[in-house]
């Protein structure tokens, strides 16, 4: 009679052993959705922004239209400003903190 040696079992793996891998699965899916985010979502940003009106981009749309006129024009409109709001502070006694 021969004696034939049982095959050797696989040693079952630990608690520590099995949370290592979840840790090891877990940081590499960390490390892709990193990837995915830092690498992605500009070029993601760029395609969208590609598509957008000037006005959308610079975040402002124009709330006045410039009006041409001569220097002249302007230095009365300033002067006329002046004096309108000098009488304001005036009469409220508004003064620079």
């Amino acid at each position: 009679m021969t004696d034939l040696a049982a095959p050797a079992r696989p040693r079952q793996s630990t608690g520590r052993a099995w949370s290592r891998k979840r840790a090891g699965r877990a940081l590499a899916n960390l490390a892709l959705a990193a990837v995915l985010l830092f690498v992605l979502f500009p070029i993601a940003w760029l395609a969208q922004m590609s598509l957008r009106p000037d006005e959308d981009i610079l975040g402002y749309q124009l709330l006045f239209e410039p009006i041409g006129g001569t220097p002249q024009q302007f230095s009365d409109y300033v002067r006329a400003e002046v004096a309108k709001w000098a009488a304001v502070v005036k009469t409220t006694g508004a003064k620079v903190d």
